[in-house]
């Protein structure tokens, strides 16, 4: 008989939404014990791990079970996968001596205003902000460095209460629909003007490869201000000078961050020469984006993760950095591809109608509401109600065949009395 899975596989323990990691083609080369939350449990019907524990991230007894697994069945490695998971999936890791970022390190780029601190010293990124506790506080801050500002919780998920503010009844509005009472700090920034880009690096013991540079659109005029996304197309457009300075630009500031190794997403603004960093996450980008990276050079980013949670360090290093770099130099040559979503009005939604007949360049639709359903306010990530995905040859015109499809589907709502 041959050798079991357990005897030649390696272990890895994955905290947050493993699904997209559990399908792809190297999920075969490791066993996977996953932590996710119980609401999440059919997002694994069709690719299950070798054991799913389905609980909340703060339980006490989470710590005490993963420990009781690595006594029984060693992990090799720790993938940190949501934002959520990420400080207790650190923290985790580090008391089971296991490879990961550091819990600090994880709690400095959570925490946004942490995050800015730690980049005052660095020149590119010098973006004037400051915590506040009341609207004075907005308002004066708005004044010292005048507006537009943005305004967010320290730890914002998925752009949940992330404004741009634009003037003093904005932000009043703002502070008194979110915040009044409630005794907590928020980040007042400088609104960042340029073009919003994405950008997804591997580090190798502080040596940083760009494996996608994603073009980001927002549309501030839905959700009163709310900063979500409307849509990104891969690959970005940037000059071989550009991309240059930002490879220079994230490996100094992860570096001061202090992360050295692993996966990186990291927004940023582009304005002429100056390159400036909104926020950044030791973790693959969510949503579609790892999507739209495989549409437009046919790999996927989960098994880079995979091999890299596997890898031994050392001579282990140098096969995984080879498919990295594989990956950096076929985004920058790759087709198109491009997302654009549906945030439509807010109200009861009755009917939605598609335009026909479909337009080759979209591969794929979907709205996630049944009707009649409410489409909500946007507010969040999670309050878009669908998307369009396009594929072309350059990422712009991916963009313009999704948005062109997205704003020619009708909703009809119901009718006010």
């Amino acid at each position: 008989m041959g050798e079991s899975t357990m005897s030649v596989s390696k272990h890895l323990v994955v905290f947050g939404a493993a699904e997209w990691l559990l399908a792809s083609e190297k999920r075969s080369l490791a066993r996977f014990t996953v932590v996710d939350r119980a609401y999440c449990y059919d997002n694994y019907a069709t690719n299950r791990p070798e054991r799913l524990l389905l609980m909340e991230y703060a339980d006490p007894s989470l710590p005490d079970m993963i420990a009781a697994i690595h006594r029984e069945d060693p992990f090799h490695g720790a993938l940190l996968m949501s934002d959520d998971a990420l400080i207790v999936g650190a923290t985790i890791a580090a008391a089971l001596g296991l490879e990961c970022a550091s819990a600090e390190a994880t709690a400095q780029l959570k925490d946004k205003s942490l995050m800015r601190t730690a980049l005052q010293s660095e020149k590119s990124d010098a973006v004037e902000f400051e915590r506040v506790h009341s609207l004075d506080g907005i308002a004066a801050f708005a004044d010292r460095v005048e507006y537009p500002i943005i305004v967010k919780p320290t730890n914002s998920v998925g752009s949940y209460l992330v404004k741009k503010i634009e003037n003093l009844h904005d932000a009043k509005r703002y502070w008194e629909d979110n915040w009044q009472g409630k005794g907590q700090a928020i980040l007042a920034e400088k609104f960042i003007e340029g073009t919003h880009f994405g950008i997804l690096t591997f580090s190798f013991s502080g040596r940083l490869l760009i494996i996608g540079i994603v073009r980001i659109f927002h549309d501030p005029a839905i959700g009163h201000g709310s900063w979500v996304s409307i849509g990104q197309y891969v690959p970005g457009e940037v000059t071989q000078a550009q991309r240059s300075a930002i490879a220079a630009t994230l490996s100094r500031a992860l570096s001061t961050l202090g992360i050295e190794d692993g996966p990186c997403w990291t927004e940023i603004r582009i304005n002429g020469e100056s390159i400036k960093i909104v926020e950044s996450q030791n973790r693959l980008p969510g949503g579609f984006i790892p999507q739209l990276i495989r549409h437009s050079t046919g790999i996927d980013v989960h098994n880079l993760l995979i091999e890299w949670g596997l890898r031994e360090r050392g001579s282990g290093d140098e096969k995984v950095v080879r498919a990295a770099e594989a990956l950096e130099s076929m985004h920058s040559t790759g087709s198109g591809a491009a997302i654009r979503f549906y945030t439509p009005q807010p109200g009861r939604v009755m009917r939605v109608t598609f335009p026909e007949p479909r337009p080759d360049a979209i591969l794929r639709s979907e709205i996630f509401i049944q009707t009649p359903g409410v489409a909500p306010v946007i507010t969040r990530d999670i309050d878009r109600i669908g998307y369009a995905i396009a594929i072309s040859d350059i990422g712009k015109d991916a963009y313009e065949a999704a948005s062109n499809f997205v704003e020619s589907t009708k909703f009809e709502y119901e009718a006010m009395v």
